[in-house]
């Protein structure tokens, strides 16, 4: 795979723009590329939350995974477990969507600690996360995780 990037910074109309051109062998190599870059541009590694009224400043790669328990949403990290009020939802268009991936109504898994999946019963699957953490994968989410592990390896 042969690619090249050019990037260039012009002022148009006193509003500042970029452009960043991809030249690629391949239009699908282009188009991996460009949407990692589109997606390190539109999701900050850093999130900045309020947790029990402080500002707290999490690395999306410290997250193991998050979930909802008794209407707030749980974080789960390598250090503690910080509750916000935020939905699921609103938490999840703040993620990185190569990293991470809804597994059921009520979690989000950080694919990056992701280390098996088994089997359990009804269609569903426990995931089993770095740290000795054990979710349950609802059957509805089974493909979408599968998937997001498919582009994941790619």
């Amino acid at each position: 795979m042969t690619v090249e990037i050019q990037y260039s910074y012009q002022v148009i109309q006193n509003n500042q723009s970029d452009e960043v051109q991809v030249i690629s062998s391949t239009e699908h190599d282009a188009k991996l590329l460009m949407n990692k870059i589109k997606n390190c541009l539109t999701h900050s590694p850093t999130l900045y939350l309020t947790h029990k009224n402080q500002q707290l400043i999490i690395e999306q790669a410290q997250i193991y995974f998050a979930e909802v328990f008794q209407n707030n949403l749980v974080i789960h990290t390598k250090e503690d477990n910080y509750e916000i009020t935020k939905t699921l939802k609103s938490f999840h268009k703040m993620l990185s969507p190569q990293n991470f991936v809804q597994i059921s109504k009520s979690t989000i898994i950080n694919l990056n600690y992701l280390t098996r999946l088994e089997v359990a019963f009804s269609g569903n699957y426990y995931a089993y996360l770095k740290g000795q953490h054990q979710v349950t994968v609802s059957r509805r989410f089974v493909t979408l995780l599968k998937s997001a592990i498919e582009r994941k390896v790619d």
